[in-house]
């Protein structure tokens, strides 16, 4: 009896180690078709910007996502020019048409962002001034030593919203404002913007979530994904600058009896890279209506969607990021 027992531990010990290194060979074969640096980083920004704007009323604002604020600096109408921007700006710097950024500051002097500002600094990346949205967006700058530091000439017009009466306008404009080069005006602060001199390249008031995947499928990336819920304005910078698409599972904030997305978000998952992560959350909705998608499908989840400033935050070394959920951003300090 005796012997008979241990056969079947040897037996169990056995098939328990086959199993384990089956897990290890599959994860190694896995790891070696990523680039080394892509398995579980951000994109870096590899251009270094020589100067930064810092952009006020956004991080830390307690109606940055409100939509029944009426004032123009107030609201998500605000939060999402300010951040379509940041990101066009930040774009543009990417590509070496600028050598000027946007930084959104932190109204809550939160220590991560006073480090990550700091590590600019050291960099040799110096803050320009202190400006709101709606100036950055409208008034001349001089240029200084050479470097031009006005933005409103980068950005071809504006893409419209009306996050009020049709809140998937406001993750259609998203995309269409990395596609057409524009910042995003909301209606309520349309003539505003009209009378700065910009003029509508697109009108996202009454197109769906759907209606984006369709239109412009093709000129986004297709190396990440944004998952954010309606009336929210966060990671919209890194979005736009980095091209990617950007999905909201449920169609009313924190709502899913009035519609979700979960056949596009299984389209688009589908359409990704392989093993590319999906950057975000949605609210209102159990994990398995979509993280457990997400993870049957490939790609890694990375809850970040109450953080800003990834772009320039992704100026320093890999070995130098934290990426921190709870922490309103990114830090960067020694890992």
């Amino acid at each position: 009896m005796k012997l008979k027992i241990s056969a079947i531990v040897v037996l169990i010990g056995l098939s328990l180690s086959a199993l384990g290194l089956g897990r290890l060979l599959n994860r190694e074969e896995t790891n070696s078709f990523v680039p080394d640096g892509k398995l579980y980083s951000m994109p870096e920004m590899k251009k270094k910007p020589r100067k930064f704007w810092t952009c006020t009323g956004v991080v830390s604002i307690d109606n940055r996502n409100s939509i029944n604020e009426t004032e123009t600096m107030q609201g998500l109408q605000y939060h999402l020019l300010c951040q379509s921007l940041a990101g066009l700006t930040n774009r543009m710097v990417e590509e070496g048409k600028s050598d000027v950024a946007v930084w959104l500051y932190d109204h809550g002097g939160k220590a991560s962002y006073k480090v990550s500002k700091q590590a600019l600094e050291d960099m040799g990346i110096c803050e320009q001034g202190v400006q709101n949205g709606l100036e950055l967006a409208c008034s001349d700058y001089e240029s200084v030593d050479g470097l031009r530091l006005q933005l409103k000439d980068f950005f071809d017009g504006y893409v419209l919203t009306d996050v009020k009466n049709n809140p998937e306008s406001g993750i259609v404009a998203s995309v269409a404002s990395h596609v057409y080069n524009s910042i995003i005006v909301d209606v309520r602060d349309k003539e505003y913007f009209e009378k700065a001199g910009y003029s509508m390249k697109y009108d996202a008031t009454h197109k769906t979530t759907l209606d984006a995947w369709h239109e412009f499928k093709d000129k986004c990336s297709n190396e990440a994904l944004v998952i954010m819920p309606v009336q929210t304005g966060e990671l919209r910078e890194f979005a736009i600058k980095n091209n990617l698409f950007v999905l909201n599972l449920n169609k009313k904030q924190g709502d899913p009896r009035s519609g979700q997305n979960v056949d596009l978000l299984e389209e688009v998952l589908a359409w990704l890279q392989p093993n590319v992560p999906v950057y975000g959350w949605e609210q209102g909705v159990s994990e398995n209506q979509f993280v457990a998608r997400i993870s049957k499908s490939g790609h890694p989840m990375i809850p970040c969607d109450w953080s800003y400033n990834h772009s320039l935050t992704l100026c320093a070394p890999l070995s130098c990021r934290i990426v921190g959920r709870n922490g309103y951003g990114c830090k960067i300090g020694s890992v």
